[in-house]
């Protein structure tokens, strides 16, 4: 081989492995790139579970819902039906948590603060709880003459 022919030969190995190294270069910041994109977005996401979780746990948290009075008032009548409970004594109760749904309109959430500030808040709540908490219907009955008849 001439000197020329090896020159020649020798610039296009390293003009080649100079463009390889380019392209080699190239592919590896579009990597880099879509790398930090995806690291960006799944720290977004981690972002917006985090501060849902921390709403959740800072939300006010019910003491008295919708669901536990309802089910309440149907336990009640239930008893009623069975003659576990007089008329005289649904009445009292149902007075409480008449006073309990009138009282109920001056807060946005039936907190534990709430309950432990207002009777009428604090009767239903004991009301939920020993419904909930006595599943045998003649206990219930006993209980609720006892405390609150």
């Amino acid at each position: 081989m001439t000197t020329s022919a090896l020159e020649q030969q020798s610039g296009a190995i390293a003009s080649g492995s100079f463009e390889q190294i380019v392209v080699f270069m190239r592919e590896e910041r579009e990597e880099a790139k879509a790398d930090r994109a995806e690291m960006q977005a799944k720290m977004e996401q981690q972002r917006t579970e985090m501060e849902a979780k921390i709403e959740q746990l800072t939300a006010p948290r019910e003491a008295v819902s919708t669901e536990q009075v309802s089910a309440l008032t149907a336990r009640l009548a239930a008893l009623h039906a069975a003659q576990a409970l007089s008329d005289d004594e649904l009445f009292a109760v149902e007075d409480c948590i008449a006073d309990f749904l009138e009282a109920k309109g001056s807060f946005d959430v039936v907190t534990m603060d709430v309950v432990n500030a207002s009777r009428a808040m604090g009767k239903v709540h004991k009301l939920v709880l020993l419904s909930e908490g006595l599943p045998d219907d003649a206990m219930l009955a006993r209980q609720l003459r006892r405390k609150f008849v």
